[in-house]
């Protein structure tokens, strides 16, 4: 075994020969992830769970590399050029890990330390024989940086990637106005009615102001005119604000691709919702609002679909809400997957309006991470539901800014 392990850092050796090519193999490879992880991340966030586990690999046979060579070279090499190089390719990697679960974190450092896997593409002019064996990839890939490099920096600022403009961007997007309509409908005439969505309704509106929204809260809207006076006045106000944002907590459906919410004295003439669209507020309303101002930034939130309201009288297997397909730059989220249903909480709060009132307080995080970050903790905390969202946003929107 001994053996064995000195031979895999032996250039003369096979074995050590075809360490080195995976050695160089890894190098691009974390190069490359660094480049989607910087440019492309709306996109690799869907393959998060294999970029994490290449993410390991590399960091794996990078330490694995340091102790042979350090077993094997001692003093000498811990101080010398490599070793520094060595040692940087991953320890700032078990930093990250302790910043993130056990300290909390600060975004910059972060991003500084993930600049770092820069570092890495170093450790290609360590290894003296197999460097020549891959030349050719690693001219392609020096392209392929300096191609995506120029891309970036002459796209428009808002498209120009947050990592790289951190304090700059948010400096420029720190004073946009903001403005919200929320709101929650608990005590149905007709329907079943529910204990938390008022609650849940206050509570965002109260950490929307802590964030700096002029907030417009409504309990219990009665019928569709209501909702629909209530739109109107809102639309008519958030004229002049650069970002545009609704939360409902409350019974909702869809029927034939059309979801709507439902207002608490709403009953059908035939005695079920599916047939009678009258009474009920499409969101396809709230689709030609937005439609009409696509600057900055429009979003909505809906908690809704927390049990079937009619009962299974007439929805069937059509529980929960179908995608809305919002216009340009909006942004609209759901509390659970297309076609299934919600939980309004065992507490005084559902389980996705605590988790999105506890992530809107973190200050400078985007808007999807925003929600990505409640969709890990539902699952974290065992949570069924699987939040959902539709993404149409045409620049980057962070709800909480703060610049020190």
């Amino acid at each position: 075994m001994k053996k064995l392990l000195s031979n895999l850092i032996n250039e003369n050796h096979k074995i050590g020969f075809l360490f080195d090519l995976l050695i160089q193999f890894l190098i691009i490879l974390s190069i490359l992830l660094f480049i989607l992880d910087t440019f492309f991340y709306e996109y690799l966030k869907n393959y998060i769970s294999l970029y994490q586990n290449l993410e390991y690999l590399i960091l794996s046979v990078f330490t694995l590399e340091y102790l042979l060579r350090t077993m094997h070279g001692k003093w000498k090499y811990i101080f010398s050029f490599y070793g520094i190089v060595d040692l940087l390719s991953f320890l700032p990697f078990y930093i990250l890990h302790w910043l993130i679960n056990i300290v909390g974190y600060n975004i910059v450092g972060l991003n500084t330390i993930k600049t770092l896997k820069l570092i890495r593409i170093l450790k290609f002019f360590e290894h003296k024989k197999s460097r020549y064996t891959l030349i050719i990839t690693n001219i392609i890939l020096l392209i392929f940086i300096i191609t995506i490099s120029s891309l970036t920096i002459n796209k428009p600022i808002n498209h120009i990637t947050y990592v790289a403009l951190e304090d700059e961007h948010l400096k420029e997007i720190m004073h946009q106005k903001k403005i919200a309509l929320v709101i929650g409908n608990n005590d149905y005439n007709y329907l079943t009615s529910l204990k938390n969505a008022i609650n849940d309704a206050e509570l965002i509106d109260n950490t929307l102001k802590e964030i700096g929204f002029k907030t417009i809260l409504n309990r219990n809207i009665s019928s569709a005119q209501e909702f629909n006076n209530v739109l109107r006045d809102f639309v008519k106000q958030a004229e002049k604000y650069d970002i545009r944002l609704i939360y409902y907590a409350g019974h909702a459906i869809q029927q034939e691709d059309e979801n709507y919410l439902i207002p608490t004295s709403y009953q059908s003439a035939e005695g079920d919702c599916i047939n009678d669209d009258f009474n009920l507020y499409g969101i396809k309303r709230i689709l030609k609002a937005y439609s009409k101002n696509a600057n900055g930034a429009n979003i909505l939130i809906l908690d809704a679909c927390r049990t079937n309201p009619c009962l299974d009288r007439s929805l069937g297997s059509n529980q929960g809400l179908v995608r809305s397909n919002p216009p340009k730059g909006s942004f609209f989220a759901y509390s659970t997957d297309f076609g299934e249903t919600a939980s309004d909480g065992v507490g005084e709060h559902s389980e996705y309006t605590k988790a999105l009132a506890k992530h809107l307080q973190v200050p400078n995080i985007r808007l999807g991470d925003l929600f990505q970050n409640i969709r890990i903790d539902l699952n974290n905390n065992n949570i069924t539901q699987m939040p959902v969202e539709e993404n149409k946003l045409t620049n980057y929107v962070i709800l909480n800014i703060d610049v020190k």
